[in-house]
């Protein structure tokens, strides 16, 4: 079993976004920490295993961690591959944002005199 993180994206209409669909649908990532997800998967020999799906022309998939328990499945769909240095901007970016720390560090050592 491996768990692999999930960021939520928004669909917005106007503004700043990351993604531009195929469809022309403008995506934003939620950057809140609210939204992440941590989705199971089971796996063999490192690789992570999941069902493939497609209704309606759209793609999707669902971790065969829950394969056995249908009312535990969760379907994700596939909507654009991201290039690999342009994932791992992403990634650097939100973790940074959830890194951050804000500390008055003259207060806190005047608080131990």
């Amino acid at each position: 079993m491996r768990r692999f993180l999930f960021i939520s994206l928004d669909e917005v209409n106007d503004g700043g976004f990351n993604f531009l669909t195929p469809n022309g649908i403008k995506l934003k990532i939620d950057k809140s920490t609210y939204s992440l997800r941590t989705v199971k998967f089971s796996g063999t020999n490192g690789f992570a295993l999941a069902t493939r799906c497609e209704i309606d022309n759209k793609k999707y998939f669902e971790p065969s961690y829950y394969s056995n328990e249908k009312e535990h499945s969760e379907r994700f769909e596939f909507i654009i591959e991201l290039k690999e240095l342009y994932a791992q901007r992403i990634v650097e970016e939100y973790s940074s944002s959830l890194s951050r720390v804000g500390l008055d560090e003259p207060e806190w050592v005047r608080r131990l005199n």
